[in-house]
């Protein structure tokens, strides 16, 4: 029987702030047809996310869920909800709690249910104490029989949630994607240095990413000092906000190199900033599949990864050097050789385009899923 209204899906996150996976999403929710498919938000927080107007903007619902403490009151709040909307699809992005989303899903009837899995958490469970150690094992055998689908960004963050025998489990990977498009055409490199109070002919280098371990800017911050050194005209340039930041500033200032760093915040104009710079540094300890890396390969910059980051990641391989974490000279011979690579910016762009990773193909990879899980578990019922 053919559909008669949109398909109704509810993303579930902590909060629709600057990141990967809500960035993902918000560039999904401008692409797709919205006369085919609906899509709401339930995020964790009370507070206003910093996409939340332009959300508003596109007709998505936002509702707030603050009861994840307490699964009675998560659930009462969860039935408020979704009663109302009459969703066809839950896709959630909360990691092992995607458990108790998806079986608050399945008490209300809602067929497809989907587990989204971005993160390479191995490290970590690993090292759980007793108490989180017996969280994680109930949380994944509630989601094997919440789940009507796993799928991953990447095969580490797979297997992270979803076990070594990801494949056996029914999950399969769904890359996230960028808007290549937002990245053609700029040329930002005076302003930037302008509007940064850094010289003309500065080489800056870039970093994306939330301040907290998992982004290792202590690395980060000990290689840019070794290069300092070397490379009087060198900046640094980093985006985001995080717990950590004034930790790091300090360091920083311990180094001797806070004048040549700027702390840029939370933007909205990353595509003007990877435009501006001539290489893009990224020393994490883990990552799912990070979107900024991809953006820094639209930008066409010469990228140094550490080598604890999916390989999968690597679109235009020419330009990316992947680094052991190790001794911060190590890093800053690599960023040197980068920097005299620079940028590419026609290049990237279109292996970015051509990609699995553009926006386009991503939105038509989501709702393919969407549309097999509501087909599948219609025939079912």
């Amino acid at each position: 029987m053919a559909r008669t209204r949109p398909l109704r899906v509810l993303h579930v996150l902590g909060q629709m702030n600057p990141g990967g996976v809500e960035s993902w999403l918000l560039n999904v929710f401008r692409t797709a047809d919205r006369r085919s498919v609906r899509f709401d938000v339930m995020v964790h927080q009370a507070a206003e996310g910093a996409y939340d107007a332009e959300l508003r903007e596109l007709g998505i619902g936002i509702h707030h869920n603050t009861g994840f403490r307490s699964v009675p009151r998560y659930y009462r709040r969860f039935r408020e909800i979704a009663v109302a909307a009459r969703y066809d699809v839950v896709h959630s992005h909360v990691h092992h709690y995607s458990a108790i989303v998806l079986a608050c899903a399945a008490a209300l009837g809602i067929p497809a249910r989907i587990a989204h899995s971005h993160n390479a958490t191995q490290a970590a469970d690993s090292a759980a104490g007793a108490a989180r150690w017996a969280y994680l094992t109930a949380m994944r055998a509630l989601l094997r029989i919440s789940a009507t689908r796993g799928v991953a960004c990447s095969r580490v963050a797979a297997a992270a949630l979803f076990g070594e025998r990801w494949q056996r489990a029914g999950c399969e990977l769904l890359y996230c994607g960028i808007d290549a498009v937002r990245f053609g055409g700029l040329s930002e490199r005076l302003p930037v240095r302008t509007e940064f109070q850094m010289a003309a002919d500065a080489e800056i280098l870039i970093h994306v990413g939330r301040f907290d371990h998992q982004k290792n800017h202590a690395l980060l911050v000990d290689a840019f000092a070794a290069l300092a050194r070397r490379r009087p005209s060198v900046g640094l340039l980093l985006v985001g906000g995080g717990p950590l930041e004034q930790s790091i500033r300090d360091r920083a200032r311990d180094l001797g190199v806070q004048d040549r760093i700027r702390f840029c915040g939370r933007r909205a104009d990353v595509a003007r900033l990877l435009s501006a710079a001539d290489a893009f540094v990224f020393p994490s300890h883990h990552e799912g599949l990070p979107l900024s890396c991809l953006e820094a390969q639209a930008a066409g910059l010469p990228l140094v990864l550490s080598d604890r980051i999916t390989p999968e990641v690597v679109v235009v391989p020419e330009r990316v050097t992947m680094l052991p974490l190790g001794s911060a000279e190590t890093w800053a011979n690599g960023i040197e050789v980068a920097l005299r690579q620079g940028p590419d910016r026609e290049g990237g762009l279109k292996a970015i385009a051509r990609s699995p990773f553009d926006i386009r193909r991503s939105t038509e990879s989501l709702l393919a899923l969407y549309a097999a899980q509501t087909h599948t578990t219609a025939v079912a019922a």
